[in-house]
């Protein structure tokens, strides 16, 4: 039972190290983005704010922020880096942390809210009420 045992673990081993590890999942990426929500009068307008980015890596790289396709903002061999980054949003937004390979090492969504439903609002009281 116990040669059963030893014999699986040392095959485990054994498939864990055919594939090895993109330099993307090397990088162990925390990305940080400040605020994640943004709120506008109505649906479908358009919000401008500035965000502050945040990212912190195991070893340098060099990352680009990317605001869904469009370069946002570009750092080279760093390991951690703070930005202030003005964006201009009409719906939720991903923002992607990768470099020129495409190795993507971290995303966060922004969303946008609007303060004014499209719906009525309900009325709170009967129309009959004294009160």
């Amino acid at each position: 039972m116990r040669s059963n045992k030893l014999a699986s673990l040392c095959l485990l081993a054994s498939f864990g190290s055919v594939y090895p590890a993109s330099s993307a999942d090397n990088a162990k990426v925390e990305l940080s983005i400040k605020p994640i929500a943004c709120i506008v009068k109505q649906a479908g307008d358009v919000c401008t704010m500035t965000i502050n980015v945040h990212w912190r890596a195991q070893r340098s790289i060099n990352p680009c922020l990317y605001q869904e396709s469009q370069k946002a903002f570009c750092w080279q061999d760093k390991s951690q880096a703070t930005a202030n980054v003005a964006i201009n949003l009409k719906e939720n937004m991903t923002f992607i942390l990768k470099d020129d390979d495409n190795n993507i090492f971290a995303q966060q969504e922004v969303t946008v809210n609007a303060s004014s439903s499209t719906q009525y609002r309900r009325r709170l009281r009967a129309n009959w009420s004294l009160f």
